[in-house]
């Protein structure tokens, strides 16, 4: 189980980076002519990756104070963030254009959670 850590905050849980798989480092648009012949433009992309932080239920706990530092983080609408999963590294900025950016669903539903209470988080992350 590697470490996530989000500009200073370490989730030593068991984190699953959901949409890992689902990017493509390669964009393409294609258009027809008005003769009908197709014409294909290809390029590397090299930022915009979306990294999408899920807590399973049976693994991913979050303690109450990760929570508050992590809702404080995803406050921010312009700071670009160091992200470490494991041994990669990767700057990331919050998806506020996918709402909520950050959730977290407390484990034991109170009127008024306490410090010690554990959440299963969503954290929602684009590299810069």
């Amino acid at each position: 189980m590697a470490a996530v850590v989000l500009a200073g905050v370490e989730i030593r849980t068991g984190l699953i980076w959901q949409d890992r798989r689902s990017y493509s480092s390669v964009a393409q648009a294609v258009k027809r002519t008005l003769g009908g012949k197709m014409i294909v433009h290809a390029g590397p992309t090299y930022r915009g990756q979306p990294i999408t932080l899920v807590s399973p239920e049976d693994s991913g706990i979050v303690t109450h104070s990760q929570v508050e530092a992590l809702q404080a983080l995803s406050e921010s609408y312009d700071t670009v963030y160091p992200l470490q999963i494991g041994a990669d590294s990767f700057s990331v900025v919050f998806r506020h254009y996918e709402p909520p950016a950050f959730s977290a669903v407390p484990i034991i539903p109170r009127t008024v959670q306490l410090p010690g209470d554990y959440y299963l988080v969503e954290i929602r992350l684009l590299t810069v």
